[in-house]
């Protein structure tokens, strides 16, 4: 892993993340999706196709890219026609969001609705962010699924978790040097949402230990 690379939220050994998202002709906004696009599985082509990709969390490489590749531009309006699993370094799933919308806390571009991404020709993404948070795969908080050993997908049921109520990495780490402004403003944003969810579940926890009558 880069040094300068940082993996947040419930998942911090997830290493990649897959991608399959349905592309309509009418959502694209940028770019040419053709016979030639890269990752490109055949689909009707009068309604579309279907983009899949493997994606490195601490690089932004896409794994399998055609050596012969040129450098590609895609900004397509997907909203909840995805399908994001995160896997750990084995490759082996460990949680997945289905019939979803873009993890905005991973892929560029902060918009739920949209895959926005630049791929240079040797496949990597150019404006992959530095800070990868994988808190919209967190099950307590949204529709995702994990993983079980026989390769199949389950929602866990609900239940209070606890965080360290003085842990949060996201302020510590704007104590680096170097950071950009857009680096800076992105860690704020991640450590206010740790606050709330610190805030939130010590609500709940009070809760549960409230006698009942």
């Amino acid at each position: 892993m880069a040094a300068d690379q940082t993996i947040g939220g419930p998942w911090p050994q997830a290493r990649f993340v897959s991608v399959d998202v349905f592309v309509s002709r009418d959502s694209i906004l940028e770019g040419e999706i053709d016979g030639e696009t890269p990752l490109l599985l055949p689909e009707d082509k009068a309604e579309g196709c279907r983009w899949v990709a493997l994606i490195e969390l601490t690089t932004g490489f896409i794994q399998n890219w055609p050596p012969i590749a040129t450098a590609f531009s895609m900004r397509v309006c997907v909203k909840d026609s995805g399908t994001y699993v995160l896997l750990d370094r084995e490759r082996l799933p460990l949680v997945r969001l289905a019939g979803a919308y873009v993890p905005r806390e991973i892929f560029p571009g902060g918009n739920e609705d949209y895959l926005s991404i630049e791929i240079g020709s040797d496949g990597r993404i150019t404006n992959w962010p530095k800070m990868i948070d994988t808190w919209d795969f967190d099950l307590e908080e949204t529709r995702a699924q994990a993983a079980l050993p026989d390769g199949s997908f389950v929602e866990r049921p609900k239940a209070p978790q606890v965080l360290g109520f003085h842990e949060n990495p996201y302020e510590d780490a704007l104590s680096q040097p170097g950071l950009s402004e857009e680096e800076r403003m992105r860690l704020r944003i991640l450590a206010r949402r740790r606050r709330l969810a610190q805030e939130q579940q010590r609500l709940a926890l009070e809760e549960l230990r409230k006698p009942r009558g």
